[in-house]
């Protein structure tokens, strides 16, 4: 008879246990008496392996809810038909929101640093789930409108197939508004303009990038904006003349003829090779 096989898992399982006698009712607060029992699985965050846990949980049976009297062992790190605790989602959003980083590289992040491997999709989700509350968003608009210096700075950034609009005021430092969303195009453009001017926000002059989509979409809610470049796509297109320009030149210098043949070159010879030697100092020093 062969040896079993022990299959040997670089996984960490952590068992807990919040199997009571009874429990709280969730929607009513009466005393529930234990029903049954049941095991929850769900994925942690982990330094050297990842962590399994693997918790013990109550059913409990209320008598006083009649539609829906069952309900298992409420858990506060794990909400319900998760697989991955609370404090996953929290290192992906800090990741995002306080690191300034992408989506994607938050994802990587927990999987390096936490061994924590969800979806890029997932991450989204996450994100998406974990926005602040109506009345802290507004607080936030108000406080931003009231001290907005009249300059509007917009860009656009890609994430794969998503894409992140943001706008911020570069005097003050602060981000007035962002979007996500799957595609780019000047309605969207436009919508976004649209919701920050009826925030308030009235810009006296606004700074993008060289892209089509802004010129239009400004003119159409600010009519009286003023848009420049920013400094880095102004800076660009300057260099790129220049090099654009100096390559022309080049190239218009007579080109050196070729070389002499083997054997003593003749009195004209020296002469030609002379002068295609300048000519060609001449185009090394403008390429330098």
């Amino acid at each position: 008879m062969p040896k079993p096989m022990i299959a040997r898992l670089h996984v960490d399982i952590k068992m807990l246990d919040a199997d009571f006698r009874s429990y709280p009712c969730p929607r009513c607060g009466t005393e529930s008496p234990r029903h049954d029992g049941a095991v929850r699985h769900a994925i942690d965050i982990g330094l050297d392996r990842p962590v399994v846990l693997q918790i013990k949980v109550g059913v409990y049976k209320c008598p006083r809810c009649r539609k829906r009297p069952s309900f298992r062992t409420p858990l506060p790190f794990l909400g319900a038909r998760r697989t991955y605790v609370e404090r996953c989602r929290q290192k992906l959003v800090e990741s995002v929101d306080q690191d300034k980083m992408p989506i994607c590289l938050a994802v990587r992040r927990l999987d390096r640093d936490f061994h924590v491997t969800p979806a890029r999709s997932t991450g989204w989700e996450w994100y998406r789930e974990a926005t602040p509350a109506d009345a802290t968003v507004a607080e936030s608009q108000h406080l931003v409108a009231m001290n907005f210096s009249g300059v509007l700075c917009v860009d656009e950034v890609y994430d794969g197939l998503n894409a992140i609009l943001c706008a911020r005021d570069p005097l003050t430092g602060r981000t007035l508004a962002y979007e996500l969303g799957e595609r780019m195009n000047q309605e969207v453009v436009t919508a976004f303009f649209k919701r920050l001017h009826a925030l308030g926000i009235q810009p006296e002059e606004a700074i993008t990038d060289g892209s089509n989509l802004y010129p239009k979409s400004l003119k159409a809610v600010w009519p009286a904006v003023r848009h420049q470049l920013c400094r880095f796509h102004w800076t660009k297109d300057i260099v790129q003349a220049v090099v654009e320009g100096i390559r022309d030149y080049r190239q218009s210098l007579p080109k050196p003829e070729k070389k002499n043949k083997r054997g003593r070159p003749s009195a004209d010879e020296v002469t030609a090779q002379r002068e295609t030697e300048r000519r060609q100092s001449v185009r090394d020093e403008v390429r330098k």
